[in-house]
């Protein structure tokens, strides 16, 4: 993980999957599979279209992304579902490029990181597969299976229900500002970078004995040991914009949730403490420009129809 450029692309195309993996190649096709869950590919590796990988009784996904994600039954495990996310870029270039990637470095990178960070004692969900696919152009695309994480919501979900001021969820907020302060916390200290830290990332479990969070999509994260405080706020000052793109500032999310949160993922550390409100203060301006992106998003996505 702490080689890059073509070194870095060389190196994940010529090791091996991680140990709790099987490796099926077929032509074009590369899958990564956990051990125990090949039944989710027929022998070409292809994704099997029969019950095992199928919308599980018609229900919704509670997750959200770029694009359509997929809970799929596990039964012939005896086991609930799984999440199947297809890989689709963001940004500006997104509308353009869609699910076309240069190589298949990513999608396995994922898998390794997403070991790496499970093995650490960061929550985030189980992969149990990666398929990619070269293309008549070069080009590849690919999807990822994990595990779900039963009884979840995404954070972007869970605000737009407080908002609309639903019931059991109003009384909990701060709990669930504490959980997602210390699960960052931990996910920084052992030196892991989101690198796409927004609120459909995060996903909480409400239960009776507390709240419990996860930090999910770790496509292109990548480990920093140690990770400084300057990386771990620029991490932090990526979850607010996401806040503030969702307009979830304007009363949602109030000063105290803010400082609560900041002094929780703080704790005893008053350098990072000072840095934080520092990087804060500075940030209301920078905002501006990131509206101005946003907007420009969104325009080109209508023009080249892509995902809203």
């Amino acid at each position: 993980m702490g080689l890059s450029g073509s070194e870095h692309e060389q190196s994940r195309r010529a090791s091996p999957p991680p140990e709790d993996f099987l490796e099926i190649r077929k032509g074009g096709v590369v899958v990564w599979v956990r051990k125990g869950f090949s039944f989710l590919l027929e022998e070409d590796g292809t994704w099997r279209t029969d019950r095992a990988f199928s919308p599980a009784d018609g229900a919704s996904s509670p997750y959200s992304g770029r694009g359509k994600v997929l809970r799929v039954s596990l039964e012939p495990m005896g086991e609930k579902c799984a999440v199947v996310r297809h890989y689709r870029r963001g940004g500006i270039m997104g509308p353009f490029l869609r699910d076309y990637y240069f190589g298949r470095g990513r999608f396995l990178q994922e898998v390794r990181v997403s070991e790496w960070a499970r093995g650490h004692g960061v929550p985030t969900a189980e992969v149990l597969a990666m398929r990619s696919e070269r293309t008549g152009l070069g080009l590849h695309r690919g999807d990822l299976v994990t595990r779900e994480i039963e009884g979840s919501e995404d954070m972007d979900r869970y605000l737009r229900a407080l908002r609309e001021k639903e019931g059991a969820r109003l009384g909990r907020k701060k709990e669930v500002v504490r959980s997602v302060a210390l699960l960052l916390q931990g996910m920084h200290r052992v030196g892991l970078y989101h690198a796409d830290l927004n609120l459909k990332n995060i996903v909480i479990q409400m239960t009776e004995p507390g709240v419990n969070s996860h930090v999910i999509d770790l496509d292109r994260a990548r480990v920093i040991q140690p990770l400084s405080s300057r990386l771990r706020i620029r991490n932090l000052v990526r979850l607010y914009r996401s806040l503030d793109k969702q307009g979830y500032l304007d009363g949602v999310i109030e000063t105290r949730d803010l400082l609560g949160f900041i002094k929780a993922y703080c704790g005893e550390d008053r350098e990072l403490l000072r840095l934080c409100k520092e990087v804060m203060r500075r940030d209301m301006l920078v905002l501006r420009y990131h509206r101005a992106g946003w907007r420009l998003s969104r325009g080109l996505r209508k023009i080249g129809g892509g995902d809203g």
